[in-house]
């Protein structure tokens, strides 16, 4: 197998946890459903914390989807590829698209805290009603893509176990992983702390899986 094709994929992967995971540890306010009131003296106090770990975090999300996509060039001559390639492209779009989904939370409490900066509350409630109708839809938006996230992640993942393809607990904790991602999501309708564990447990399957391909590479 191809050394620095090997060692590219566990080094973009360990780079996409570590801004994926740190940015959303750093972000100073509980991210979603709805913005709250009190978010916004919150965002104005950390303005450049909010600012650089959204953006981290949003850049964590790219590099998972590269990362995916450079494990299933890693696959192209295994028969893995037939369940690794449409595991890599679902997961791959589940993260844009909860990325994008992120990206409403960021906007409305950026510019929200600069709006409503020194105004009554009267002002911080209408400026919330008046962005409760997008919110509905852009909750959906995270939901699905965390869903199909996790559908690609336990696709890809029991390719990885079919063939071997790395030792078994990795693929099992990226299978349960996956499968837990689609039963919380499913269950739990706007409800996002629920989601918190799978999220942690998704990040420690990207960090050991990259710390495996550097120190050994697929079988």
């Amino acid at each position: 197998m191809d050394t620095f094709a090997t060692r590219f994929t566990g080094w973009v992967f360990l780079a996409a946890v570590a801004m994926l995971w740190g940015g959303w540890m750093l972000i100073p306010v509980d991210v979603g459903p709805y913005v709250e009131a009190g978010d916004f003296a919150v965002v104005d106090e950390y303005r450049y914390l909010f600012v650089w770990a959204y953006r981290s975090y949003f850049f964590g999300a790219v590099l998972t989807a590269m990362a995916v996509v450079a494990l299933a060039a890693l696959v192209l001559p295994s028969p893995s590829r037939v369940m690794i390639w449409p595991g890599a492209a679902v997961v791959a779009g589940g993260a844009f698209a909860y990325a994008i989904g992120c990206a409403f939370y960021y906007h409305h409490g950026y510019w929200g805290s600069l709006e409503l900066a020194g105004k009554p509350d009267e002002a911080v409630t209408a400026y919330l009603a008046s962005i409760r109708f997008d919110t509905k839809f852009v909750t959906c938006f995270v939901r699905f893509g965390r869903l199909f996230a996790g559908l690609g992640l336990l696709v890809l993942n029991l390719g990885l176990l079919k063939w071997k393809l790395v030792p078994a607990w990795v693929g099992w904790i990226g299978s349960l992983d996956g499968l837990a991602a689609i039963v919380v999501v499913m269950a739990s309708a706007d409800a996002f702390w629920v989601y918190e564990p799978v999220f942690h447990l998704q990040a420690f399957w990207m960090a050991a899986f990259g710390l495996i391909l550097l120190r050994r590479g697929l079988e």
